[in-house]
């Protein structure tokens, strides 16, 4: 599973080569594009098994001081029957969370919607976007995690 794990971080470290993450807007349509462009599994009988996470809050994971992270993360069941976990995709923008507006953590996966547009627009309205949108992050993570 190494293999494929490091191979799936190539791939989509390669589709967001050279794309700016200044904005939440360039995070959401970079992920929604590779999300429409990119084919991960050979089949999907079950929408859980390749969907989107939409999370935002203040956070200070290691110890380095709360930041407002803003992420939209790809999920994907293992390839491997035998490997009941998942891996995440994610495009995470760090904010200095002084400048926010305090807001509620927030989470939304796209299979609890009816369509991808509509939990594009969930998005869109959704109170941490807006604050986001009116900064700029000071920086940006990508990474793959396998739950």
């Amino acid at each position: 599973m190494e293999a494929y794990t490091e191979k799936l971080e190539h791939i989509f470290h390669q589709y967001l080569d050279n794309r700016a993450m200044n904005a939440p807007t360039q995070a959401i349509e970079a992920m929604l594009e590779f999300y429409h462009t990119i084919q991960i599994l050979p089949e999907i009988t079950d929408p859980e098994q390749d969907m989107l996470l939409f999370q935002y809050g203040v956070y200070d994971w290691n110890d380095t001081g709360d930041a407002f992270e803003f992420n939209i993360t790809r999920q994907v069941e293992s390839p491997d029957p035998k490997d009941d976990e998942y891996y995440q995709l994610s495009i995470t923008l760090l904010y200095e969370p002084e400048e926010m507006k305090p807001v509620e953590a927030f989470s939304s996966w796209s299979a609890d919607t009816a369509d991808i547009p509509t939990w594009k627009q969930q998005i869109l309205n959704s109170e941490g976007f807006q604050q986001a949108a009116k900064h700029q992050p000071y920086s940006f993570r990508v990474e793959l995690d396998h739950t």
